[in-house]
């Protein structure tokens, strides 16, 4: 699963900065009702607040209010257990054994540094993980199994750009013996492309830092893997339409250019997934800012019209055969189930309290 949730999140017209308290709130009944379901981090149309919620697949029971979190969040699933991560402001990690929610079932909060900005963590095994830090120097080593952070740390300053310190690490994917890291390298205010986006490429065999793939494109943010192949969606220069998706053989390590741009997209493109050979999806800022879904052929890099189902989709997840997309919808936010070959929805808005900001899919 991809989400767009950074300091900066372009949805429903709104250019929002998040940030809030942690706060603790009591599950209501049915949260853990199914052993299939959505996790949903979620956040305030004004970001004012953030709470956790769930859908279940299997009996179609709705959770919301399950814990209090801070607004900028995402949720990620490895090994049946869930982590929600506190980003901007809070930078704390806090990790579930099961999809039940509470203040009750907390394994664990770990606080990963003091003004990091953590963004994104990739899991390699049971006991180790990489947590990128947006505004820091270094990946920081977890241990999902114990939920602790590691004294040990990678490097990344010598991908920062001149003028900065920091490479603005962001999303993260695991290919064989590697981790990489996408490198956005924007100015303070984040609104400023000032070095060529790139990824980073780690060995968490030996915890070493191996090079750097420059992308040809800039501003990269959400990233997919599809096989071999690494889907990087490339913002660029905010509606200056000079980014798109880009993709990269993961086997040679090579960048095969963009893909798609962002002229034929229609907006900023923010995320990608891709569902097949010939099937993937992007979201896309038009010249309003609102956020929609745009369907195009990885193979023959045509792209269709977008998903009048998807309303405000801020994040996407897969399963194998349905499209979940989080729906920021003024009006009517939720989980929107679709089929994805024909874009036509299966259900929803399935209401999780505050509009869906993230979502992981957990299966027991």
């Amino acid at each position: 699963m991809k989400r767009i949730c950074r300091a900066l999140l372009l949805v429903a017209g709104v250019v929002c900065v998040q940030h809030c308290d942690l706060l603790s709130d009591e599950p209501q009944a049915g949260y853990r009702s199914s052993s299939k379901m959505i996790v949903a981090t979620t956040s305030a149309a004004d970001f004012s607040a953030g709470n956790v919620g769930t859908f279940s697949l299997v009996d179609s029971i709705a959770a919301s209010d399950l814990l209090s979190i801070s607004s900028d969040n995402s949720v990620k699933i490895y090994n049946g257990a869930v982590y929600i991560l506190e980003r901007w402001g809070k930078d704390n990690i806090i990790k579930f054994n099961s999809g039940a929610i509470s203040s009750g079932t907390v394994v664990k909060q770990e606080h990963i540094g003091d003004a990091v900005n953590l963004h994104d963590i990739a899991f390699v095994s049971s006991t180790k993980a990489y947590v990128t830090q947006y505004d820091a120097e270094e990946l920081a080593v977890y241990n999902p199994s114990t939920g602790a952070k590691s004294t040990a740390a990678i490097s990344l300053s010598a991908f920062a750009p001149a003028g900065s310190s920091t490479p603005n690490m962001d999303q993260t994917a695991v290919y064989r013996d590697n981790v990489y890291v996408g490198l956005q390298k924007l100015s303070n205010d984040l609104m400023t492309v000032i070095g060529s986006g790139s990824i980073a490429v780690v060995n968490f065999e030996k915890d070493s830092v191996e090079g750097e793939i420059l992308l040809g494109a800039d501003n990269p943010q959400g990233m997919y893997l599809f096989g071999s192949t690494l889907y990087v969606a490339c913002t660029g220069a905010y509606g200056a339409r000079d980014g798109g998706i880009v993709s990269v053989d993961l086997q040679s390590e090579t960048a095969n250019g963009t893909q798609v741009d962002e002229v034929v997209l229609g907006g900023d493109v923010s995320d990608v997934l891709i569902v097949s050979d010939t099937l993937g999806f992007a979201l896309v800022a038009d010249s309003s800012l609102v956020n929609k879904l745009v369907p195009f052929n990885p193979g023959d890099k045509t792209v269709g019209q977008p998903v009048e189902q998807a309303d405000a989709p801020a994040c996407l997840a897969f399963d194998g055969e349905h499209l979940y997309i989080a729906s920021r919808s003024l009006t009517n936010p939720g989980i929107v189930i679709l089929d994805p070959a024909t874009g036509s929805k299966i259900s929803g808005p399935h209401d999780v309290g505050l509009p869906p900001n993230s979502l992981g899919i957990y299966q027991q």
